[in-house]
């Protein structure tokens, strides 16, 4: 019989143990003669002094659980073990350097191990050098350099310190009074593992000109000649299609830079859509990449004439990077067409107030200050401030002399004042060439009405001229709206900026062309005859617009 709350194999327990004790009494000569109830009694005890110690044992003890905040421990190797699993191969690029730091740190705060000192060291250093390349500057990339040069131990961190003060050094000029931080070099033996990681830094460290063994190729191309690395990738971006960049990006998904490339390419392609994608994934995996962000910033400014959207982008980028010197011109230039004249000159003023100007070449640097300059005329102009407009137009105009856009507003100030001759002068300079400015003709139109002749009706001619092609072109633009490789949202924005803007050179054009038939009577009457009839055409033209 079976007592119940008990299994079979507790019972098969029992009778063995029952079995083994009478095998023992027979051995031992003793007659084995018990009881049903003595042997009932006899197997509960046995039972129980069996079953209480281990029940006892379960519910005092407590078995382990591991968690992800608490790992179990390292072992005597552990230190090793981490360096070795954490050695930046596969992620070879801005964000997978970034991860491996992280992971660096955390793995040097559980073991004080040299070898990974060394690592986190070195992987600092290759962010460093690529956020240079990248144009990304911020308080974070001043912070590491302070931790890159206060935390190495070795000559070769000494090196590392001084050649990424030289790459920043280079790439946003420091103040003239401070000393120049002389070239690193390192002529001794790589301390690094990975070929293809010390190829590279060998090109960082050394001359990046340097003769490989194969001409034509740098040393990573050698060491990886299908190109499988982001590393060699980068250094061949030139050479590439966007249609290869398709599978790199699949192989290597937090491959920033490389998203940032693709998009730019996509840009010059006219695939919008798949560019703004791009660069938007490129600014997801390193929210400070300032040049995605300037690009998208000067993509909506000057393609898709969205200027709000244009203005977020270039504030995005000064939030991290107060001193970017494309982002302060773009979000004047974006707020001046706001019509926001006070803040944009503000952001002007921030421009040219930076001591980063010396990084620039000096081509450059004289044609973007001319354009700061004239863009803070642009706003003196429209705030009635024509005396400040007129400083900053000559200060524009000695850096580019024959900009047309500078040559009107300069001859716009002229006529203010009344010096017709200086005004004259200025906007033929405009017109000499051929000019998308229509109201230069007009200008000289109205100057010449003091000389009789046949100019006044050669400028009237070629200012009506010119704005049926911008009108045509703005046409065109609109048509073309429907196929732009773009969102709907976008398209729809488009759109209404560009009727906008065809409506109001549309009512321009009309008070222009009312305003020159009035002003046509000192011409002679064969001249006139011809000037009317060709604004008839105009006028049948622009109030039938479809």
């Amino acid at each position: 019989m079976r007592n119940p709350g008990f299994g079979d194999n507790s019972g098969r327990f029992v009778v063995s143990v029952a079995l083994l004790k009478n095998s023992a009494e027979i051995r031992e000569g003793r007659p084995v003669r018990l009881g049903r109830s003595r042997w009932l009694r006899f197997r509960t005890v046995l039972f129980g002094a069996v079953l209480l110690p281990i029940l006892l044992t379960a519910c005092s003890s407590k078995r382990p659980i591991l968690t992800r905040s608490d790992p179990p421990g390292p072992s005597e190797d552990g230190a090793k073990q981490v360096a070795t699993d954490l050695d930046p191969h596969t992620g070879q690029h801005l964000r997978g350097w970034r991860e491996v730091e992280a992971d660096y740190e955390e793995a040097y705060e559980n073991t004080a191990d040299p070898m990974i000192l060394h690592k986190l060291l070195t992987t600092q250093f290759l962010i460093l050098t690529r956020q240079a390349q990248e144009a990304i500057y911020g308080p974070f990339q001043v912070d590491m350099l302070s931790s890159l040069c206060s935390r190495g131990t070795t000559s070769f961190h000494e090196v590392l310190c001084r050649s990424a003060q030289e790459w920043l050094r280079q790439r946003r000029s420091t103040p003239t009074d401070k000393a120049q931080i002389p070239s690193p070099n390192w002529n001794g033996d790589l301390p690094i593992e990975n070929p293809l990681l010390a190829a590279y830094l060998r090109l960082l460290l050394m001359d990046e000109n340097q003769e490989s063994e194969q001409p034509g190729k740098n040393p990573l191309e050698v060491l990886d000649p299908d190109r499988t690395s982001p590393l060699t990738l980068y250094l061949a971006w030139k050479k590439g299609r966007i249609e290869k960049t398709t599978n790199h990006v699949e192989r290597h998904p937090g491959f920033a830079e490389l998203l940032f490339y693709r998009g730019s390419r996509l840009l010059e392609a006219t695939r919008y859509a798949e560019a703004i994608d791009s660069m938007t994934e490129a600014i997801r995996l390193v929210p400070e990449y300032t040049l995605a962000m300037v690009a998208l910033g000067e993509f909506h400014l000057k393609s898709l004439y969205l200027y709000e959207r244009a203005l977020h982008y270039f504030e995005d980028t000064l939030n991290w990077d107060p001193q970017n010197i494309s982002a302060l011109f773009g979000q004047g230039v974006a707020l001046h067409l706001m019509g926001r004249y006070e803040p944009s000159q503000h952001s002007l003023d921030r421009l040219l107030e930076l001591e980063v100007w010396n990084a620039i070449p000096q081509e450059s640097r004289k044609s973007f200050r001319a354009r700061t300059c004239y863009w803070k005329a642009m706003n003196h102009y429209a705030t009635g401030s024509w005396e400040w407009a007129r400083e900053w137009v000559d200060r524009a105009l000695s850096d580019l002399p024959r900009s047309e856009p500078v040559l009107y507003l300069s001859g716009l100030l002229h006529l203010e004042k009344g010096d017709l001759a200086s005004a004259r002068s200025e906007f033929l300079k405009v017109v000499e060439g051929g000019t998308e400015l229509c109201d230069a003709y007009y200008q000289l139109g109205v100057i010449n009405q003091s000389q009789p002749g046949r100019d006044i009706l050669f400028n009237f001619m070629n200012n009506a001229y010119c704005r049926q092609r911008k009108l045509t072109h703005l046409k065109e633009e609109l048509k073309r709206v429907e196929d732009l490789d773009l969102d709907s949202t976008r398209k729809e924005e488009v759109l209404h900026v560009l009727q906008t803007r065809r409506d109001r050179l549309r009512e321009e054009t009309f008070a222009s062309l009312f305003n020159m038939t009035e002003k046509v009577g000192s011409i002679g009457e064969l001249d006139a005859t011809v000037f009317h009839q060709a604004m008839e055409e105009l006028w049948y033209r622009l109030s039938n617009p479809e």
